[in-house]
């Protein structure tokens, strides 16, 4: 479903600072993020086991090929996992602050490393589940 697997770029943040958090958030996003999602499985998931079909995956609007993380959110949709793409939204929130913003260095009391630690886990625990809610399809 990811195609990219690996990120050596990846780690806990240096420092508590939001800025640290921020670009390990950016790191994290490149193997979940909308470039590593996988269309064709997403699709085929869809496809094969909700109904969907190729006109499913046009915007009606525009009349162009919805992105691959809208495709991905409606995968989550229809295996109840909402909670996994809430996830991923909001570690692209952060993504955005790092990459976007000039974002202070100045540390402050606030633990950036355990949130990421705690975003780790809401991540590995809705995967997880997602993973369950693939395999009953099967």
């Amino acid at each position: 479903m990811f195609g990219i697997t690996s990120n050596p770029y990846l780690s806990y943040p240096v420092i508590s600072t939001y800025k640290s958090f921020c670009d390990s958030c950016s790191e994290l996003y490149k193997l979940i993020g909308a470039d590593s999602i996988n269309e064709k499985s997403v699709k085929s998931l869809l496809m094969n086991n909700f109904g969907f079909s190729q006109q499913d995956f046009i915007h009606q609007e525009s009349k162009r090929p919805i992105g691959k993380l809208d495709l991905f959110k409606r995968l989550c949709s229809k295996t109840n996992c909402e909670h996994l793409f809430e996830t991923i939204e909001e570690i692209k929130s952060h993504r955005i602050s790092a990459d976007h913003k000039v974002v202070s260095p100045k540390i402050t009391e606030q633990n950036f490393i355990a949130e990421y630690r705690q975003i780790l886990h809401k991540l590995k625990d809705n995967l997880y589940l997602l993973r369950q809610q693939i395999m009953k399809l099967k």
